[in-house]
C-alpha cells in the first residue's frame, strides 16, 4: 500500500470511531449489567486505562520507532516467536471485526430491518467496509474527520432533547451502594479502550509519532471519557433501573424523546448515524488486519488480500455467534480477559524486550539497523 500521512485531527477522530463506534450501542448496556446509579463513574474511569495505554504507546513508538506492531513483535522477539505473537494479534483483529460486524447486524435487526437475512446486513457492511480500505486510511481519516463534528453536535441535541424525560434523582444517592458495583461496570469500558493500542499497526502514518501519539491517544481519551459521563447520566436519569433490560439503551433514550406535536420518532437518525460510524470502526479494524497480514507473510502489497478477509470476517459473523445471547456472553464472560491480556502484553513484550536488548546488547541493535 501506498504510504499515507494523517493530520492530527483526522487520527483522533479515527481513534475515538475506532472504540466509541460500538461503544454507543454496547458500553451502556454493558454498564448497566453491573451499575445503575453510579454508571457515569464508571464512563469516568475509563481515563485510568486510556492513561495506561498512552504510556505503553509512546514506550514502544521510542523504543521502535517507525514499526507496526507485527513489524515491532517480529524485530524484539525474532522471527519466530515474534511471527507467532503477530499472528496471535491477527487472531485477535479477526475475531473483533468479526464481533463489530455480528454487533451491527443485531442492530439493525431489533431496530430497522427485522425481516432482511443477517448474511445480507454482513455482506453488504464488510464489502463497504473493505472498500474503504481499499482507498487506504488516509481516505478514512478524511470520512471521520468530516464526521466528526456533526456526530459531537448531533449526538449533544439528541441529549438535550431528552431532557425533558430526565428526573436526576435517578443518579442520587452517590455511590451508595459501593466502589465495588463502579469498578466492575467499567471493566467493560476498559476492555473496548485497549483498542486503541491498533494504532501501533499504522503508527508509520503518524508525523513524529514518538512525541505525539501519546497525546493523541490521551486526548481521544479524555474526549471519550467526556463523552461517557455525559451519556451514562441522561441514559441513567431517563430510564433508570428500565436501562439493565434494555439492549440498546442509548436508542430507548432517543425514543422518549417529543417535542410537542410534530418532533418525535427521531430513532432512523440515530441509527443512520451509529452505522455510519460503526463502518468506520469496522474500516479502521480491517485495515489493520490487512496490514498485519501483509507484513507477517511478507506479501508485496496487502491489497491482494482485502476482499478475501472480508469475505472472511462475514463468515465468522455469521457461524461465529448465531443468536445474541452468544454474542452477550461472549462480550461479557470472555472479551475482557481476552481483550485485555492482548493488547496490553503484546505491546508490553516488544518494547519491554526490545529495551533490554538496546541497554544490554547493542550490537545485535546495530546489526539489525544496519541490515
Amino acid at each position: 500500500m501506498v504510504k499515507q500521512q494523517l493530520s492530527a485531527f483526522e487520527l483522533i477522530s479515527l481513534l475515538i470511531w475506532a472504540v466509541m463506534g460500538t461503544g454507543v450501542l454496547t458500553l451502556p448496556w454493558a454498564i448497566g449489567q453491573f451499575v445503575v446509579r453510579d454508571a457515569w463513574i464508571s464512563g469516568l474511569l475509563i481515563i485510568v486505562i486510556q492513561i495506561i495505554v498512552a504510556m505503553l504507546v509512546t514506550w514502544y513508538v521510542r523504543v521502535l520507532p517507525n514499526q507496526s506492531l507485527v513489524e515491532g513483535l517480529q524485530t524484539a522477539l525474532g522471527p519466530w516467536l515474534g511471527r507467532l505473537l503477530a499472528v496471535w494479534f491477527l487472531l485477535w483483529l479477526y475475531l473483533l471485526n468479526a464481533m463489530i460486524v455480528r454487533e451491527m447486524t443485531l442492530f439493525l435487526e431489533e431496530t430497522v430491518l427485522p425481516r432482511t437475512p443477517i448474511y445480507v446486513l454482513s455482506g453488504l457492511f464488510v464489502l463497504a467496509a473493505a472498500y474503504a480500505v481499499s482507498q487506504g486510511i488516509e481516505t478514512m481519516g478524511r470520512v471521520a474527520q468530516l464526521l466528526t463534528p456533526f456526530a459531537f453536535v448531533i449526538t449533544a441535541a439528541l441529549f438535550v432533547f431528552a431532557l425533558p424525560q430526565a428526573d436526576f434523582h435517578q443518579i442520587a444517592p452517590v455511590l451508595a451502594d459501593g466502589w465495588l458495583p463502579v469498578w466492575r461496570g467499567a471493566v467493560l469500558p476498559w476492555t473496548w479502550s485497549v483498542e486503541l493500542v491498533t494504532v501501533l499497526q499504522f503508527v508509520t502514518t503518524v508525523k513524529n509519532a514518538p512525541k505525539t501519539l501519546g497525546k493523541y491517544v490521551l486526548l481521544s481519551g479524555a474526549l471519550m471519557a467526556l463523552l461517557g459521563v455525559f451519556a451514562e447520566i441522561i441514559i441513567t436519569s431517563v430510564l433508570g433501573y428500565q436501562r439493565t433490560s434494555a439492549m440498546f439503551p442509548v436508542l430507548e433514550v432517543v425514543r422518549t424523546i417529543h417535542v410537542g406535536q410534530f418532533f418525535e420518532r427521531l430513532d432512523p437518525l440515530y441509527v443512520m448515524g451509529a452505522t455510519v460510524l460503526i463502518a468506520i470502526k469496522t474500516s479502521v479494524f480491517q485495515y489493520a488486519m490487512v496490514t498485519g497480514i501483509q507484513q507477517v507473510f511478507k506479501l508485496q502489497s496487502g491489497k491482494s488480500v482485502i476482499w478475501s478477509g472480508a469475505l472472511a470476517v462475514w463468515a465468522g459473523s455469521i457461524f461465529l455467534w448465531r443468536e445474541s445471547a452468544d454474542l452477550g456472553n461472549y462480550m461479557i464472560f470472555t472479551v475482557p480477559t481476552y481483550y485485555l491480556s492482548t493488547m496490553l502484553l503484546l505491546p508490553l513484550c516488544a518494547s519491554g524486550v526490545q529495551t533490554v536488548r538496546r541497554k544490554w546488547f547493542p550490537a545485535s541493535v546495530a546489526s539489525e539497523k544496519k541490515a
